[in-house]
């Protein structure tokens, strides 16, 4: 039997390595890190971005990953949920990705590495398979528009 097309992708974007991809595609993860944070931060005072991170200390207590712009550490997936919606808030997220999905992979990866005490370039590698991921994922259910839609 055939692998599905999913389990074909994620062979594909765990076998990513530092080495191997193109300086441009390197810096272009590195902008996207940086992009991501200062939405974070910019949208970590805002309504919403309080209100989620208040919500997730009261659902589920104290963690020890960072929420950016605060003191609060939640679970490395809270700290990913608070600071996905913290990026989000003032819709500056990314400046050219697809569909925004700095706002979802950024945090993630930063709530993982951090929890896993990742190295920098496992970071970078992380970014480019989850930009890569949602990029494809976006294709196969009829483009960025079709979703908006």
């Amino acid at each position: 039997m055939s692998p599905a097309l999913v389990e074909v992708l994620a062979a594909r974007l765990s076998a990513l390595r530092l080495e191997d991809l193109p300086p441009a595609v390197v810096h272009r993860a590195t902008l996207a890190v940086l992009d991501t944070m200062g939405a974070m931060l910019a949208g970590s005072r805002t309504e919403e971005g309080l209100a989620v991170a208040g919500a997730l200390v009261e659902l589920d207590g104290l963690g020890t990953s960072s929420v950016f712009g605060s003191d609060v550490r939640l679970s490395p997936s809270n700290a990913a949920m608070a600071n996905g919606t913290s990026a989000h808030a003032r819709e500056l997220d990314d400046f050219g990705g697809c569909g925004h999905s700095g706002a979802v992979v950024v945090p993630a990866v930063l709530a993982a590495a951090e929890a896993a005490r990742a190295p920098g370039g496992r970071v970078i590698e992380a970014i480019v398979a989850g930009y890569e991921a949602a990029a494809r994922v976006t294709e196969a259910a009829g483009g960025y528009r079709a979703h908006n839609d």
